[in-house]
């Protein structure tokens, strides 16, 4: 088991809550409920919110958040003592990104705290435990990454359309996720007789 954690209770801590557009409609990861179990976790703590920061409609692949920008900078100024998010992939999904984040905060002597994988900062072997965490989900979407990656060439040697602007003088036709290109019979015989004249050595002059 590990050691409670001694956290700071000398200045508020920050809540910071996010999701995505995809995740918007997900009522798990939803703003209101990473702020009430952030809520519940610092008032078991007897510690204070400074404020909640919160992105909504913004990916974790990058720390250019307005709310995450702002918090950091708070963190800096000394106004808070510590951050807490319901889950660390609301706060980055990016190791070296988290990596270099978390040894910052720690400098600052600005704990983080993860409600959903119960784990803070504070000691070091919560540090050890976060970081195996934000490396095994780097690993998942690295991986998830690649299967799309197959799949998408595994169609295009099957000659289905995998998505992107259709050629002129195409059209995409098949039912969603096995369509496949063929030439339009509105402006096809167009489109051949143009590039038939450009191969020519036809110009527009």
């Amino acid at each position: 088991a590990m050691t409670k954690p001694m956290l700071s209770q000398s200045r508020p801590w920050g809540i910071y809550t996010r999701v995505s557009t995809e995740e918007q409609a997900v009522s798990g990861a939803s703003l209101e409920a990473q702020e009430r179990a952030c809520r519940t976790r610092l008032e078991s703590e007897g510690l204070a919110v400074a404020d909640v920061y919160c992105d909504a409609g913004f990916s974790a692949k990058s720390l250019k958040r307005p709310q995450l920008i702002r918090l950091l900078a708070d963190a800096e100024a000394g106004r808070i003592g510590g951050i807490i998010v319901w889950k660390l992939d609301r706060f980055s999904r990016t190791v070296i990104d988290f990596l270099s984040t978390a040894e910052r905060l720690t400098s600052l002597d600005v704990g983080l705290i993860s409600v959903q994988e119960r784990l803070d900062t504070s000691g070091p072997g919560g540090r050890f435990m976060i970081t195996m965490l934000m490396s095994l989900a780097q690993l998942e979407r690295e991986q998830t990454s690649e299967r799309v990656k197959h799949v998408i060439r595994h169609k295009r040697s099957l000659g289905e359309f995998t998505g992107g602007a259709v050629p002129a003088g195409m059209r995409s036709v098949g039912a969603v996720g096995h369509r496949i290109l063929e030439v339009d019979p509105a402006h096809g015989a167009s489109v051949t007789a143009c590039w038939s004249l450009v191969i020519g050595g036809a110009t527009l002059l």
